[in-house]
């Protein structure tokens, strides 16, 4: 590998900083808002990502399909750890 491939990870980089900035979004957004929105938010966003999946596997296909299952995939990923830690945090806060 060369030396200035190696901080790109082979093209993973901007799929994992668009799951960091999701879940790192989320996480300070969890702390303003009430437990019932930051439940409804997530609820949301899962949904949509079972339907970015179910797209990307019934109509893109392919290797631009596998693509947009791992970015909806980090995505979602990134976005579940931001919230539960956001939710984690503010319990102890306020307990």
């Amino acid at each position: 590998m060369e030396k200035s491939n190696v901080l790109m990870l082979e093209g993973w980089t901007p799929m994992l900083l668009i799951g960091l900035a999701s879940g790192l979004i989320l996480f300070f957004i969890s702390k303003k808002i009430s437990k019932k929105a930051i439940t409804v938010t997530v609820i949301s966003l899962t949904l949509a990502y079972i339907a970015t999946v179910a797209y990307s596997y019934i109509v893109v296909r392919g290797w631009e399909g596998i693509g947009l299952f791992a970015l909806s995939t980090i995505i979602i990923f990134f976005v579940w750890v931001g919230s539960l830690l956001g939710f984690v945090t503010k319990t102890k806060a306020s307990a």
